[in-house]
């Protein structure tokens, strides 16, 4: 994510619009511990931590979009250490081609929730009364 900090409105499940996260792992550049939202009821670390969904943060995003807008989609691991171990690089070069990857599939929710129907009634009713 390349906002400048992430996680200070904290999470809220009113306002969860999935089972779960739908990222294998969290890229940030600032994270706030403690979130100021009034209406939030947890921290997005510890969120994502119950879906065992990795996070680094202190990472310099807005570079890191630079390279990958100049490079092209590219594969990529989170990892513990200074360099990746032998299993981190199999299990990397195992990994799909980003080549036609239809990654949409699976951020998609298999089907529409109670909340999301209560939207497009709404939004359908909106552009409908004018």
């Amino acid at each position: 994510m390349t906002a400048p900090m992430i996680g200070n409105y904290g999470i809220n499940p009113e306002d969860v619009e999935s089972d779960r996260p739908r990222v294998v792992g969290v890229v940030v550049r600032e994270l706030s511990a403690t979130p100021s939202n009034w209406r939030s009821t947890g921290t997005l670390i510890d969120w994502l931590a119950g879906a065992k969904v990795p996070l680094v943060s202190e990472v310099d995003t807005r570079q890191l979009t630079r390279h990958i807008r100049s490079k092209g989609a590219m594969r990529g691991v989170l990892a513990l250490g200074e360099k990746p171990s032998d299993a981190i690089s199999a299990a990397l070069a195992a990994s799909p081609s980003m080549n036609g990857l239809d990654l949409a599939s699976a951020a998609t929710i298999p089907t529409r929730t109670a909340r999301d129907r209560q939207t497009r009634s709404i939004t359908s009713s909106r552009s409908t009364s004018g």
